[in-house]
């Protein structure tokens, strides 16, 4: 919104006209403004000045003492400057909820809504545009040229982060990380040119920052705190593959799996350990519902159960959740 700025000498308070400073508004007057929605909200004031200038299409400048000041004080009043701009807000969708729930003019002000995917399917035109784009990025950042070796390495690379081999990953702090570290690996070897050996080399060091969690999973796997059996065969267990989300980071474990069922004359249960010490998600606790119902239906259309069941996920001490915990 712009401010008046002061300066205070002898015990008092003096501004001009040199001090009157212009805020984002006026700077992308006649165009676009790109505005962080929390950060917005993180000022005093800031989203009231906000709408208050889309809607009267001026911009008045009010400084922050003004507004918390209880006794009145003489200042620069600059004129409201007309204003003709377009703001786009970006913000996560929890946050542009909250704001319809909880400010009524927010609809009012902002009328067009716009999600954006965090992938593209991987096409030859998308390809090609994410080569485009690393070129920019490349070019801004003043970095060595990266072959064609390069540039596939990153692709795949942008594919695998997609968990999906026909999609894309559009994050561009990714991108441009894995960029500036490639290039610090070509230049640390004196070459002119990026290669595929240095990407790889970039992915590498990423990973292996990022990798202190799971590096512990596998001294206990190593060290036989955790138990693994992947010889021979075994009734009623059976070695699973569970997915360990940590920080910005994902790596998959074994996990055995033990279920038992016992002869059981009256009625019969099944019972879900992991749901019932309160370590189950709500799609696993869902999942094994399902299972128990098919069973009743199953075995026990006339009849109560003749047995009960239980299923556990041994050595597991966080929560099991997702499509596959069953």
């Amino acid at each position: 919104m712009g401010h008046v700025e002061q300066i205070t000498q002898l015990g008092t308070v003096t501004t001009d006209v040199s001090m009157i400073r212009a805020g984002a508004l006026h700077r992308a007057n006649g165009g676009y403004l790109l505005l962080e929605a929390s950060h917005v909200l993180e000022h005093p004031y800031a989203w009231q000045g906000l709408k208050r200038a889309l809607q009267s299409r001026k911009i008045k400048l009010s400084s922050l003492e003004q507004m918390l000041t209880l006794t009145g004080s003489l200042s620069l009043s600059p004129a409201p400057i007309d204003l003709d701009i377009k703001v786009i807000l970006l913000g996560e969708a929890d946050l542009y909820y909250e704001l319809l729930e909880l400010e009524p003019e927010f609809d009012a002000v902002f009328k067009v809504r716009a999600d954006f995917h965090d992938d593209v399917p991987r096409t030859i035109e998308h390809e090609l545009a994410l080569v485009a784009k690393m070129a920019d990025i490349i070019d801004y950042a003043n970095l060595y040229p990266f072959d064609s070796s390069a540039q596939a390495t990153l692709l795949e690379h942008l594919s695998l982060q997609a968990e999906e081999q026909d999609r894309l990953s559009l994050h561009s702090d990714l991108l441009i990380k894995l960029l500036h570290e490639s290039n610090r690996h070509a230049r640390l070897n004196s070459d002119d040119m990026v290669t595929a050996d240095h990407v790889t080399q970039a992915i590498d060091d990423m990973d292996e920052r990022s990798g202190y969690l799971r590096d512990l999973y596998w001294d206990e796997l190593k060290n036989g705190q955790q138990l693994i059996q992947t010889q021979g065969d075994a009734i009623g267990q059976v070695n699973a593959l569970t997915v360990v989300s940590y920080a910005d980071s994902e790596f998959g474990m074994p996990a055995r799996l033990t279920a038992v069922i016992q002869p059981n004359i009256g009625t019969g249960e099944i019972l879900d350990i992991e749901r019932d010490v309160d370590l189950g998600g709500s799609l696993h606790a869902k999942g094994m519902l399902i299972m128990t119902s098919y069973l009743r239906a199953l075995f026990s259309q006339h009849h109560a159960l003749n047995f009960s069941a239980s299923l556990a996920f041994e050595q597991s001490y966080a929560q099991i959740d997702g499509d596959s915990a069953l």
